[in-house]
């Protein structure tokens, strides 16, 4: 997986053929892994998608299962870009309040209302 990640920029990736492009150990050929579709999440990337057909039931990625991955990629992304939103928010609340009887918050003197984060 750390060639996938070194390899980010040329992403995404249709292999019909993991015997010829082999992924590493634990998703390698041997393991049973015979076709996989690796695509980015976020602009950066910041994390890879691999949707992967073994040996169990072994088949390629036809255009509507590209398609599938595509649309499960820009899911990805969003949920991705919600949960670093939210955690920054949380993070930024959790400082305020830190700071709350300091000079350090300048918004110590505002109206407080309550508020929930979801």
């Amino acid at each position: 997986m750390q060639g996938l990640w070194d390899a980010r920029a040329d992403l995404s990736r249709c292999v019909q053929d993991a015997q010829q492009v082999p992924l590493d150990f634990p998703l390698d050929y041997a393991s049973g892994v015979r076709f996989y579709y690796v695509l980015p999440i976020g602009a950066p990337t910041s994390a890879l998608l691999l949707l992967a057909h073994t040996d169990v039931e072994p088949r390629g990625f036809t255009v509507l299962c590209q398609a599938l991955g595509k649309e499960l990629m820009l899911t990805a992304d969003t949920v991705l870009a919600r949960a670093v939103l939210r955690e920054r928010l949380l993070h930024a609340v959790a400082e305020e309040s830190r700071h709350a009887g300091s000079s350090l918050a300048p918004t110590a003197n505002w109206p407080r209302s309550p508020c929930t984060i979801h």
